[in-house]
């Protein structure tokens, strides 16, 4: 039995080959009766519909690989920052040191909305720095 990938993609090219064959015909056409001007349109729409073929393709045949994220509570806060220039220092010495690193501002959700008390108590320019639990140990001595 044929895989289903391999259904779709020659559906998608045989379609693609009688359009594309149909507009260059018409584009054929039109230059010998009407001039080079007339037959650019379907010529130009007939490559343009080809790479989109292509293009679907390898969405076709191409999966991803599945990587395992790790969940939210697998990371720890190990420094608050005081602005973002000193974030992005902690940052560059964790990566080198192989760690892996991410940055939130405090006070402020996934959404974009600030906390009341963020703008209250004007602690807007606080990033937190965080690592994965593993590297926590690891992470804090570096920024010692």
């Amino acid at each position: 039995m044929l895989d289903k990938r391999v259904i779709k993609s020659v559906t998608v090219l045989v379609i693609t080959l009688f359009i594309v064959t149909g507009l260059y015909g018409a584009s054929n056409y039109l230059y010998q009766n009407w001039g080079l001007i007339y037959s650019l349109a379907p010529a130009i729409i007939g490559t343009i519909l080809l790479f989109v073929s292509l293009f679907s393709l390898v969405n076709i045949f191409y999966k991803p690989k599945k990587t395992a994220r790790k969940k939210e509570g697998d990371w720890v806060r190990v420094h608050s920052a005081g602005n973002p220039q000193e974030a992005e220092i902690i940052k560059g010495k964790l990566k080198s040191e192989k760690i892996p690193v991410a940055l939130k501002k405090a006070n402020i959700d996934l959404i974009g909305n600030i906390y009341p008390s963020a703008a209250v108590g004007g602690n807007m320019g606080i990033i937190d720095v965080y690592v994965p639990k593993d590297f926590s140990k690891k992470a804090r001595s570096i920024i010692r």
